[in-house]
């Protein structure tokens, strides 16, 4: 149920926790409206004395090769579910809905961040190619480290889903933030550089 933080950037070097190249490694879900991961999807295993049921290991990738056509860069940005990173007890009768529910909140979060992301990508102007790569580095790093702080707090603000309570008010809070950032939702942006 913890958040191991797994962002990461593949066209410019990774600050944060990082699992380079993760989305290219492995199974991974990516985020839509339909995309729940189930228990099926948690890989990983966590044996005898673990001291938690499941965790989730989610990442926001931006496309490692941009496609540029003379002053327009086309890329994507994506948040993602790791299916062989996600791991869930052996012990069965601790794999509730409850918290499963809990870890589609991690994934919704980490798409949360990602339409941040995008946003601030839509809405910033870029004078040359050099300062848009610079500057989504910059954007990027500043996303990822709200986006782990959101869900440390989210963890400790549930108790890692056994607050049920909490857990409802974060559930609705998450869902109302997702339609407050529904206009960025598409995961293919296209940026014009004016000089």
């Amino acid at each position: 149920m913890r958040f191991l933080a797994a962002s990461f950037l593949a066209f410019v070097f990774i600050l944060c926790s990082s699992f380079q190249g993760m989305k290219k490694v492995g199974d991974v879900i990516v985020w839509s409206p339909n995309s729940e991961p189930a228990w099926k999807d948690f890989k990983k295993s966590l044996q005898g004395s673990a001291i938690e049921a499941a965790y989730s290991v989610c990442g926001i990738d931006i496309s490692s090769a941009p496609k540029q056509i003379n002053d327009t860069i086309y890329l994507e940005v994506e948040a993602f579910f790791s299916k062989t990173l996600s791991a869930k007890t052996t012990e069965k009768e601790l794999l509730t809905d409850n918290v499963l529910t809990h870890e589609h909140g991690h994934f919704d979060i980490t798409e949360l961040y990602a339409r941040m992301l995008r946003k601030e990508i839509k809405e910033a102007s870029f004078k040359s190619v050099e300062e848009f790569y610079k500057s989504i580095q910059a954007m990027y790093n500043k996303e990822s480290k709200a986006c782990k702080e959101e869900q440390e707090r989210y963890d400790k603000e549930t108790n890692h889903s056994m607050n049920i309570k909490n857990q409802e008010k974060w559930n609705k809070e998450i869902a109302e933030q997702l339609e407050k950032y529904s206009s960025y939702t598409s995961t293919h942006l296209k940026i014009v550089v004016r000089k």
